[in-house]
């Protein structure tokens, strides 16, 4: 039986975005009778819009300062983003700290939560760490990224074995942005003992995140911003490594174990989440059982945003309704 042929083009997407890392693997993994190809211009069956639009001179500055380093950008205002009306069905995307925007897109897929209202799905930048979520064959040439390893999903909702041993040192964080409370943090933790920052920041560039990070008992890997269910790759690299995550975010979407991390939102100041962390580094025994904890209370999942897409496609007449069957 002949396939369906579908065109999809990416549009703003960020510098040196490859849609076979994540996004075309993940359209073919609603229905394999699909021929899903790539296309640039003209007409087209299906368009993903993100927040980095090539004609802004901010994304060209990006493009040649970030390349290698995306995920570090916060990205463009999209208040005005509108769909094409070469494409049959506009999805717009983002792992930014950006709100959808408004307008007649057929599907947003953001890290706010599902809404029908909005049509919008959660999918959050973190879900890119994890090539099981896709098919199959992609786990085998998955991007390690900073943390310097490819996790699993079995090995982040499953309890581990504390490693102590090299663990000789306080803390460490990896800091791109100086972003205020970011760098008070540093500053307030620097009480208890000496905190080692690498990154851009401090010009103490390292290759992987997890050569370093396994010398310390924590790494502090806050949010750029804290906003309900923003979450990045930030503490998954960090509880990656084997250390205790100190984080500062919203995970409205409830994936996140509490008692695998210490998460600054929840205090009511500086000097209350210092003292926290101050009586965990104190007591090696409640260290190891924060550090032992699994980091995800449950698995994500494509499932529904890909049925989402493939009923998009079929009430679009762009496929026959014998794919979704």
């Amino acid at each position: 039986m002949a396939r369906d042929r579908v065109s999809v083009r990416f549009r703003d997407f960020w510098p040196g975005f490859d849609p076979s890392q994540f996004f075309l693997p993940m359209l073919r993994g609603a229905c394999r009778e699909i021929d899903f190809h790539v296309v640039e211009n003209g007409a087209v069956d299906l368009e993903f819009v993100s927040v980095f639009p090539k004609e802004d001179p901010i994304w060209r500055a990006a493009a040649r300062r970030l390349a290698p380093r995306w995920r570090r950008y916060v990205g463009v205002p999209v208040a005005h983003a509108s769909p094409s009306p070469e494409a049959k069905i506009s999805i717009w995307y983002t792992g930014e700290n950006i709100r959808p925007p408004l307008g007649d897109w057929d599907l947003r897929l953001s890290f706010e939560g599902d809404s029908v209202r909005l049509a919008n799905r959660y999918l959050p930048l973190w879900w890119m760490l994890f090539p099981e979520l896709l098919l199959p064959a992609v786990c085998d040439h998955a991007d390690p990224g900073r943390l310097g390893r490819v996790m699993t999903l079995d090995e982040v909702t499953t309890p581990r074995l504390p490693e102590r041993r090299e663990r000789d040192r306080f803390a460490c964080a990896f800091i791109g942005n100086p972003e205020p409370l970011r760098m008070h943090a540093v500053r307030a933790l620097s009480a208890i003992a000496p905190v080692d920052v690498f990154g851009g920041v401090t010009n103490r560039r390292v290759a992987t995140k997890q050569e370093i990070a396994r010398r310390y008992r924590f790494v502090l890997c806050f949010e750029n911003r804290v906003t309900p269910g923003y979450v990045t790759e930030k503490v998954f690299d960090a509880w990656g490594s084997g250390a205790v995550p100190i984080w500062n975010g919203l995970d409205a979407q409830g994936y996140l174990n509490d008692a695998a991390l210490i998460n600054y939102a929840t205090f009511a100041g500086m000097d209350d989440f210092c003292e926290h962390v101050a009586r965990i580094h104190a007591d090696d025994d409640a260290w190891a059982g924060m550090a032992s904890q699994p980091l995800l209370r449950r698995r994500p999942s494509l499932t529904a945003i890909r049925a989402i897409i493939l009923d998009l496609l079929v009430d679009a007449g762009v496929v026959t309704p014998s794919v979704g069957n």
